[in-house]
């Protein structure tokens, strides 16, 4: 009886002792199949999206699920001792993205295993856990390895349990494994769009350059055009002109036009703008100023009808400065409007004389507004009427000093005595000389003429 006894006791530790062994192979064969589960999460995170972040917190949440771990932080190598928090699953988001700075020597890059790890994780603020009220009982270091090389690690924890179990350990590092893989395949993916990208904006960048120079190099010739390269050969007359854009084209322009056998008109303008859209209103002016001049004889009824055709043309972002004069050649007489624009210098029996009048820029304002006063000046023989832009008297030098009205009335009076082209290229040399290589500003322009 005493053995039959025995023997049942026996019989029902081997049964315990079984029960148990398959209790544990259930729990090993769970994890393995969590894991299996897993990693096919992750594939199929890969082929859902390439975005290194979404497949991180997957990594994480899956990590979890694995080993039974309540804090899951992932970080990305950066240097030695510093790397990013690319995800975290228990701990709160706003982790994510930080910088964190680590002691190299636990971190060290031969590791492949993961290791037991004591302490808070590099980046979470003690001070963080300890108003969750939290207990770190286990920690785990997991490096991320992909291609042979380190690129990240995780560190998981747990709050109930006193270690990770071995089993658990090894499915960690098998899907720590391919989740680095997944993880560097997104990244270089990311860095590959991205650069495509830039290189796609530096493209559309070239291609609106280009465009814009073709554009630039079409008004330029527009410009060509419209700038005299020669003068009307008058006898006892002289002109000549000098015009430097601040740009590859600009919004000044200039004319001398044979009215007639006893008439030649003198015109300079100045628009408010720079660039391509001036020198395109600068090529619609000169053109209404050239048909005006041949259809009105007084200088102010051509400004009034210029003005009025630009106002009706809609142009009230843009105006124009003009001196238009006519010079009648065998009285000697100089009759002139002056809207707005910059003061004539008239040298004259050997003093100089700014040429006054009254006017308003063309462009701005309508008829009811607008004003221009008419003036007369009688010529002799050896004057010499100077136009020109305030791209003259606004120079500057690279101490940003201007050169000033005052200054340019000295030196047009101390050259008066070169002949006109001389006297051009000498104003220019002087200015560019004052410049002293700093940036034009504006566009340059001088017209002279002179009796003989």
């Amino acid at each position: 009886m005493q053995r039959r006894e025995t023997e049942l006791l026996q019989a029902n530790a081997d049964l315990r002792r079984r029960v148990a062994e398959l209790e544990a192979g259930q729990r090993v064969l769970e994890q393995r199949t969590r894991a299996l589960i897993s990693l096919q999460d992750i594939s199929q995170a890969l082929i859902e999206s390439s975005d290194p972040d979404y497949l991180a917190a997957r990594v994480c949440q899956r990590t979890q699920e694995i080993c039974g771990a309540d804090h899951v932080i992932l970080y990305l190598l950066d240097n030695a001792d510093t790397a990013k928090i690319l995800a975290v699953s228990g701990w709160p988001p706003e982790l994510i993205d930080d910088q964190a700075r680590f002691d190299a020597q636990p971190f060290r890059r031969d590791r492949v295993d993961p290791e037991p790890f004591a302490g808070w994780p590099p980046g979470v603020q003690v001070q963080m856990a300890r108003r969750q009220h939290l207990s770190l009982k286990a920690g785990l270091l997991v490096p991320l390895i992909a291609d042979k090389r380190q690129v990240g690690f995780m560190i998981v924890n747990t709050l109930k349990r006193a270690r990770f179990h071995k089993a658990e350990m090894a499915m960690l590092q098998t899907f720590a494994s391919y989740a680095a893989l997944t993880i560097q395949r997104a990244i270089l993916t990311r860095q590959l769009q991205e650069k495509i990208a830039a290189l796609e904006d530096a493209q559309r960048e070239l291609l609106q350059k280009e465009r814009l120079e073709r554009e630039l190099e079409l008004a330029r010739q527009v410009q060509q055009s419209v700038v005299p390269q020669t003068f009307p050969v008058i006898p006892g007359f002289e002109f000549a002109a000098r015009y430097e854009p601040a740009r590859q084209v600009g919004g000044d322009f200039y004319d001398v036009i044979r009215l007639d056998n006893e008439r030649v008109g003198l015109v300079i303008g100045d628009v408010s703008d720079k660039g391509m859209p001036a020198a395109l209103f600068m090529a619609l002016t000169r053109s209404l100023i050239l048909a005006e001049a041949r259809r009105e004889a007084s200088p102010q009824r051509v400004l009034y009808n210029v003005n009025q055709l630009l106002c009706e043309l809609g142009k009230a972002n843009m105006f124009v400065t003009v001196f238009y004069g006519v010079v009648d050649i065998r009285r000697q007489s100089l009759v002139y409007a002056r809207a707005g624009h910059d003061l004539p210098l008239l040298l004259q029996n050997g003093s100089i004389h700014a040429l006054g009048g009254e006017g308003i820029v063309l462009g701005l304002l309508d008829q009811e507004h607008f004003f221009v006063s008419e003036e007369n000046v009688a010529l002799s023989s050896g004057d010499r009427l100077v136009l020109y832009t305030d791209g003259l008297t606004d120079v500057q030098n690279d101490n940003r000093e201007i050169y000033a009205y005052e200054r340019f009335q000295e030196l047009v009076e101390h050259l008066r005595e070169l002949a006109p082209h001389d006297f051009c290229e000498t104003i220019f040399e002087h200015l560019d000389h004052y410049r002293n290589g700093a940036e034009q500003f504006d566009d340059m322009t001088l017209l002279i003429m002179r009796l003989q």
